[in-house]
């Protein structure tokens, strides 16, 4: 057995401090040519130490031409025997296990059945570098109406493991390689990436714009009598589009049934909100059906700041009221307008006593009694 070579060989390592992720691999090469008619076998034998030579521990070994691990590395030969280029064999070894070693020797060894000549060459020690992560990320918008959501894509490098954080996200944050994100609350915020390995640490940033959504509302509607019509009129945004299809902010509705009617407001920065307002439809009565002292409630009665005037049955046609005292003489008057079911009368100011309260549709009338009390 003929050791050929016995080097000391510091391993790459990082400081004790932290720790290490390194895996040195030893590679070198040899060509071997064996003597042809031999009983006996060539082997060669590659060993480590970490305690300069008192114990050795096998790493690999490669025997003759047969077998997994092969020496031989070209047919045999009689003469002198000097490697072609193509005649060199190149092995790889794994020294993970001694990455934590301040310094290893390694050894090799040939075992000669009277082989040919070997030659061992470019014996490198090499190991994975140290590298920190990079964060990265990119960003589906970064410009969007509150309510939306936002996709972050993770582009870091390097990294095990990340850490988001979203202020005025949900969720505030996480933990995802490329998570989606809702923000509901309008203002600018900064998202973080930190993207971690057992080397280090490494942030990157981006700023998303939440803008503020439009607050519309529809002024109009209500109640009317079937064949009649309204207007209904949108605000609170800088365009209007309706669910009839019409885009400004007033439109006029005649429902042959109550039918409820959407808008949707945009603003000037693109953001958009719905506001929805209903049309109640009556089968309004004829005048006669309405002129009928039981189609009227008046209340309450007796009455002291206050009375009330209940339609159970609207008119088509608008009404006239006044509220009179008991000789004719004329306090207020009023229009009940047609669709128009209910209405309301201040009765603060008069005093004590008994008064007439009168409606007419123009050809008939009807005459109620109502009592004030203080």
């Amino acid at each position: 057995m003929f050791p050929l070579i016995f080097p000391l060989i510091p391993l790459p390592r990082r400081e004790a401090t932290t720790r290490s992720v390194i895996s040195p691999l030893s590679t070198f090469q040899f060509p071997l040519i064996p003597l042809p008619r031999r009983e006996a076998t060539d082997s060669l034998i590659v060993s480590i130490t970490t305690d300069c030579g008192n114990t050795w521990i096998r790493l690999a070994s490669y025997g003759n031409n047969t077998g997994p691990s092969p020496l031989a590395t070209a047919p045999d030969m009689t003469t002198a025997f000097v490697p072609t280029p193509s005649q060199w064999a190149t092995k790889t070894i794994d020294l993970s296990p001694y990455a934590s070693q301040t310094a290893a020797g390694i050894r090799f060894q040939l075992r000669s059945g009277w082989g040919n000549v070997t030659y061992l060459d470019d014996i490198n020690i090499s190991a994975a570098t140290n590298t920190p992560p990079s964060a990265s990320f990119n960003v589906s918008s970064t410009n969007i109406c509150a309510g939306q959501s936002i996709t972050f894509t993770n582009t870091s490098t390097n990294a095990t493991s990340y850490s988001w954080s979203f202020p005025g996200g949900t969720p505030s944050t996480s933990t995802a390689a490329s998570p989606t994100v809702t923000f509901n609350s309008a203002g600018t915020y900064t998202v973080t990436l930190t993207a971690s390995n057992l080397n280090g640490t490494n942030t990157a940033t981006a700023s998303i714009v939440v803008n503020p959504l439009p607050t519309p509302t529809i002024s109009g509607g209500g109640t009317i009598c079937q064949g009649s019509s309204v207007n209904l009129t949108a605000s609170g945004g800088n365009s209007f589009t309706w669910n009839t299809g019409a885009n400004t902010a007033s439109i006029n509705v005649s429902p042959a049934s109550t039918t409820t009617y959407t808008v949707t407001a945009t603003a000037t920065n693109g953001c958009t909100a719905t506001a929805t307002a209903s049309v109640t439809v009556l089968n309004c009565s004829s005048l006669d059906e309405v002129m009928n002292t039981s189609n009227f409630l008046v209340y309450p009665n007796p009455a002291t700041d206050m009375i009330t005037i209940a339609l159970q049955l609207a008119s088509a046609e608008p009404l006239k009221g006044e509220l009179m005292t008991t000789l004719g003489q004329v306090l207020q008057q009023f229009t009940i307008a047609p669709s128009q079911q209910q209405i309301t009368l201040i009765t603060d100011g008069l005093s004590s006593g008994i008064y007439l309260l009168r409606i007419s549709d123009g050809k008939q009338a009807i005459t109620q009694r109502i009592m004030v009390v203080k």
